[in-house]
């Protein structure tokens, strides 16, 4: 029986993740990177851009190299250009972390982006993000109140039990 497209593709990202996990970066590296030509092979562009963007993660995280990371995470934005509106598009916008994006009007930009796919299609984690992110590129900006309150909100998104359906009021 063949996989659905997401079973497979959460599949894969747990293997990637298990090898990071256990210390095994190379392997994990290479699971993503088989990922990147097996999703792209098969024609499914938002899986291909998510591992993109887990591999330019992978990069940024483990070997500091942000070039290879910025090539990774140009490639998953480029993957989506055509694609319809999709959460997807919020977490390329946002893959990499938000402290070395250089001009904070652009981390603005991305973060509202994100944003907007996260409330859109429901995916709180995402709007955690998004928020933290904006935050951070308000306080960059000088706008202070506005971001902090942008970064409370992320935190209480984080802390709280917003998507957990069982523990909400």
């Amino acid at each position: 029986m063949a996989r659905e497209p997401e079973t497979h593709a959460s599949a894969a990202r747990s293997t990637a993740m298990a090898a990071f996990d256990g210390g095994d970066i190379q392997a994990g590296m290479d699971q993503l990177s088989a990922d990147v030509r097996r999703f792209t092979a098969a024609g499914d562009a938002r899986q291909a851009a998510m591992a993109c963007a887990r591999l330019g993660w992978a990069f940024e995280t483990f070997s500091g190299n942000r070039a290879a990371a910025r090539v990774w995470f140009h490639r998953a934005a480029r993957l989506l250009e055509d694609e319809p509106a999709c959460v997807e598009q919020g977490w390329v916008a946002l893959a990499g972390v938000g402290c070395d994006v250089d001009d904070p009007h652009e981390l603005l930009r991305r973060a509202e982006l994100a944003l907007d796919r996260a409330r859109r299609f429901g995916d709180v984690d995402l709007e955690a993000k998004a928020l933290a992110d904006g935050g951070l590129a308000q306080v960059q900006a000088g706008n202070l109140v506005g971001g902090m309150s942008m970064l409370d909100e992320a935190v209480a998104l984080w802390c709280g039990p917003a998507d957990d359906q069982e523990a909400a009021c």
